[in-house]
């Protein structure tokens, strides 16, 4: 779910437990984090938006933002 706000925007995702396998996160624990939002179509990706860090968050971690678990 995703909501607009008067600076930004706020994001709810869900993720599967499965794909947790044995990690069982705790409300208040601290996770690297990152998304991207891709601009394309059919002939391949225009432009990338990515919420931390830059296009090497794939394979560089600290570059990653922090996110705070709710639950």
């Amino acid at each position: 779910a995703a909501k607009k706000l008067e600076n930004g925007w706020q994001i709810e995702c869900a993720i599967n437990a499965k794909e947790l396998r044995s990690w069982h996160p705790k409300p208040g624990e601290k996770i690297g984090f990152a998304f991207a939002l891709d601009l394309g179509n059919s002939a391949g990706r225009q432009h990338q938006y990515l919420s931390y860090g830059k296009h090497d968050i794939t394979w560089n971690r600290r570059r990653l933002g922090r996110l705070t678990l709710t639950n």
